[in-house]
């Protein structure tokens, strides 16, 4: 059986994600407005294969979604950041709330975003660094 965050991961994430990433684009001039959709949908498929088995948690489905988005490179630059926000949208809708020093997250998804961990390595380092909403 689903377990509530995956009941509620029925949102239609391209949108969300697009609304995010224009947001950042907004705040942080170095990402572009603009971004690659059709590698962005192939990211999502393995996410959207756990929401469908139903059997991932939060924590094991926002480590999907963000290591998805970094590895995509549907974004010029920036990758990392809609991979963090993914990773704390995801969190929150499972209750938690990502709790880790600004500047260890930018590092730890640069390290994402350049292979050097995957979805495995986020999924514990969030799993080490949440708090309850």
């Amino acid at each position: 059986m689903a377990g509530p965050v995956i009941a509620r991961m029925r949102w239609r994430d391209t949108r969300i994600l697009r609304a995010i990433h224009l947001m950042l684009a907004a705040e942080y001039r170095e990402i572009p407005p603009t971004l690659d959709e059709a590698k962005l949908a192939r990211a999502l498929e393995k996410p959207r294969a756990l929401i469908q088995a139903g059997t991932a948690d939060a924590f094991r489905l926002a480590a999907s979604y963000a290591a998805a988005i970094a590895h995509s490179r549907a974004l010029g630059r920036g990758n990392g950041a809609l991979a963090l926000a993914a990773l704390d949208a995801v969190l929150r809708l499972g209750g938690k709330i990502l709790d880790a020093p600004e500047a260890e997250a930018a590092a730890v998804l640069q390290e994402l975003e350049s292979g050097g961990i995957g979805a495995a390595e986020i999924e514990a380092w969030a799993r080490a660094n949440a708090a309850a909403a």
